[in-house]
Formats: C-alpha cells, structure tokens, sequence
C-alpha cells in the first residue's frame, strides 16, 4: 500500500504526461493542418522540424522547473520510513519519463494530423498493453518494486517514441524529415504559441501534482495511495476524452483556416455533445457502482477511493466542455490572454484546497473545488472567446448550453433513486446487468435531449453504415 502511495504522490508527473500528451500535440498538429488547409503541403516537413525543436527547448525548460520544485517540496513529504534515496531515484525516473513523451509529441501531431486514426489507436494499444505488462512483471520483482515499476514505464515512454518515429518515417516520407537549419520567424512563432500553450498546461499539472502533496501532508502515504488509483481512473477518463477531441481536431481546424464557419460550429457543437454525453454517462455509472467496480478491481480497496473517484469524475465532466473550445483558441493562433486566465484560476485550486483541508474539510473537498473553479474557468475563457475572438457564444448557449442545464437536475435525482438498487453484497450478475441497463438507459435518453432529431438521424446512419 505504501509503495503505492509513493508512486502516486511522486509519480504523478508519469500519470499527468499519459493524460496530458494528447494536449501538447496542438504545437505542431494546427500549423500543419493549417498549412494543408491553405493549400501549402511543402511547409509541412520545415513545420515538423521546427515542432522537433521547440520540444526539445519545452523539455529542457520542464526538467528545470521540475528540478528546482523537487529540490523545495521533496524534504517536506510525508514518506513515513521510506528512504530518500527512494523517492529521489523515482523523481528522476519520473521526470525523464515525461521528457521521453513530450520529445514524442512533434510524431503524434504528423499522424493525427494526417488523420492516421487507425496508426493512432494502435500505438495507444501497444503503449497501454506494455504498461500493463510492467505491471505483471512486478511479480518477479522481489524488492523495490516501485523503482522497478518506474524503470519499466521509463522503458516503454522509449519504445513507444522510437515506434511512432519508424512509422512517421516510413508512412510520411516527404514530411518526416528533419532539417536542422528552419526559418527563424517560424521557430519564434512556434514558440510562443507552445510557449503559451505550454503554460496553461504547466498550470495544470502544478494542481494536478500540487493536490497529491497536500493530500501527503494531511493524509500521508495511505491516503496518496487512494489517490494515486484515482490518478489512474481519471487519466484513463481524461485519455478518452482527449482521443475523441484529437478525432475532430484536424477537421475542425481545416475548416476554420478555410473560412467555412458555418460547418466549423457544426462540427463544434458536435464534438462539445458527444463529449458530454459519452463523460457524463461513464462518470454516473461509475460514480454510483463506485464500490461494487473497485472491489472487483482491487479487492482490498484503500480509504477514501470511492469518494475521490466520484468527485474528481465530476471535475472530469466539466473539463469536458473546455476541449472544443480549446481547439477554437489554437485554431485562431492567439493563446496568451486564454492561457493566462485559465493557468491563474487553475492555480487557485492549491491555495484554496489547502486552506479547506487546514481548517478541518474532509479530503475530498479539494476535488470538489476543483470542479468549482473549473465551471469558473470554463465561463471565463467561453467569455474571452466571445468577446475577443468573436465566437458565437450565443448560439452556443441556444445548441448547447440549455440543454446541459436541463439535463444537470434529472441527473442527479436519477443517480439518487438508483441508489436504492444498488447493494455491494449482491451478485456479480446483478451489477452488471444493472450497470449495462443504466448505460444503455443513459445514452438514450440523454441522446434524445442532446441531439436534435437531424442528429440522430445522422449518427445513428453512421453506426448503421459501419
């Protein structure tokens, strides 16, 4: 259990790169789908070169940042008797984990870019199917196993780079090509625009990291190991999430650079409901079999897990919305009054979640305030974009927004009167079932108030056609 917490509470920075990976391809990925888009294919191979150079830049910035903070919050951690040795050994291998993943970035943003989906999904089977062989290998691991855990996702952060690497190489002759001497005004441009980007993003991850440390200080090593299994439920959540966004990121791009508006919100509003819908049914089904699906998983479930799998889910749905309108900011090339604002509220989470936790509120309470500032959040930056970067948020409301609002308090009653069905001394069998009935119950009926009849009608010719 301890070995567990220690992973969660200094690892985390492994868990955020898998959840946040999808995020950074934006760099790269929009200067070339705008490229494609404005009819210049060319640009595409100097785009990638300069990607390749301001990752690496972006790396050598993260391991300095991440250096000096480990150096000031590593001495204060409630490790109980684990040595330091320990925790400073999976520090290291955790941070260049994460540099291996983002020097990995500038090749994911080729595929997705080229809308390879099909390459795309099998390098995430492969990069899953070997982390889950780390894990079997612990077995044959007698001590240490959270330093030869950390070894072995360093491992694969390696393999899944160099594959993605003969595969962009070989699929993209002509635009996987390295050049070491690129425009300057490209390499700036580029810069700033991962540069903001990559700000918002380091806010992010300072609150995602941030929490398990405060979590350490109030709860210590038991405590982190409940959250680091909720790491795990919602950077697996967060993944999905991000997949679906990475699956109408290049069109939605294309479309804007080519000035086709009309069928650009066509494909926002789209994506904006399909994320809610697919988020929101997942987060109630587990939310409320919480405790029959982590006994099943784990066994023995550690403290508080259930809780912080339920409330840190609601946090995943609201941060669900901000991906579309994420894509719009990048789209438009303009990132730093969007960045700012939203890293300057998300950072808000670490002094107010210790404050709360200081003055006696129950642990779970930081991922409840965290979800509050996210909806604050999302109403800032939907307001920047509308009032800035003329965005229809009008219209947005109208498709949207109203039919959220009306969906919010049916769900919560529904997830309070399924309550009464729900016994963890009943059967494998039952649960189950109950869980597929209310999935299936969920997807219907909030497709019916999500979507439009012409909607429907198109999405389900689309599974019919496939």
């Amino acid at each position: 259990m301890d070995d567990f917490g220690l992973f969660g509470v200094v690892g985390s920075v492994v868990l955020m790169f898998y959840a946040l990976r999808y995020v950074f391809t934006d760099s790269v990925q929009r200067y070339i789908n705008v490229a494609k888009g404005k009819g210049r294919p060319e640009e595409v191979s100097e785009i990638f070169s300069t990607g390749i150079n301001v990752h690496i830049l972006l790396s050598i910035a993260f391991i300095i940042i991440v250096e000096i903070g480990g150096l000031i919050i590593l001495p204060h951690l409630n490790i109980g008797n684990v040595p330091i040795w320990e925790v400073q050994t999976l520090f290291q291998l955790s941070l260049f984990t994460a540099v291996v993943s983002l020097l990995t970035i500038p090749f994911d943003a080729l595929i997705i870019a080229n809308e390879k989906f099909n390459a795309y999904a099998v390098f995430s089977i492969i990069d899953v199917s070997l982390r889950f062989l780390a894990v079997l290998l612990l077995a044959t691991v007698p001590e240490w196993r959270v330093i030869w855990y950390s070894i072995f996702l360093f491992i694969v952060a390696i393999i899944v780079r160099y594959v993605n690497a003969i595969y962009c190489k070989r699929a993209f002759k002509n635009e996987a090509i390295y050049k070491r001497n690129t425009r300057s005004e490209l390499l700036i441009e580029m810069s700033k625009f991962a540069g903001w980007n990559f700000l918002g993003n380091i806010g992010y991850w300072l609150v995602y990291s941030g929490t398990d440390f405060i979590l350490n200080h109030f709860g210590g090593l038991v405590v982190n190991a409940a959250r680091s299994i909720t790491n795990q439920v919602f950077s697996n959540f967060q993944q999905f999430v991000g997949d679906l966004n990475t699956s109408f990121r290049p069109r939605s791009m294309q479309l804007f650079s080519e000035g086709k508006m009309s069928e650009f919100y066509t494909l926002f509003f789209l994506n904006t409901k399909v994320n809610f819908i697919i988020c929101s049914v997942l987060t109630f089904a587990f939310s409320a079999f919480a405790n029959p699906i982590l006994k099943l998983w784990l066994g023995d479930v550690p403290p508080y897990t259930a809780v912080f799998c339920q409330t840190i889910l609601l946090y995943s749905v609201i941060r669900s919305l901000r991906g579309p309108v994420d894509i719009f900011f990048k789209v438009n090339g303009d990132l730093k009054l969007y960045q700012i604002v939203e890293c300057s509220i998300t950072l808000l989470n670490l002094p107010f979640g210790w404050l709360a936790l200081n003055l006696g509120a129950p642990l779970y309470s930081i991922f409840v305030i965290m979800a509050l500032l996210e909806i604050i959040n999302f109403i800032s930056i939907l307001s920047i974009a509308t009032y800035k970067f003329r965005f229809d948020g009008k219209l947005y409301i109208i498709v949207v927004g109203y039919r959220i609002l009306i969906l919010i308090p049916i769900l919560t009653i529904l997830y309070h009167k399924l309550h009464r069905f729900i016994d963890n001394s009943s059967s494998l069998l039952y649960n189950v079932t109950l869980f597929s009935i209310t999935v299936i119950v969920l997807v219907v009926f909030e497709m019916y108030i999500m979507f439009t009849r012409n909607e429907r009608k198109r999405i389900l010719s689309l599974f019919i056609k496939n």
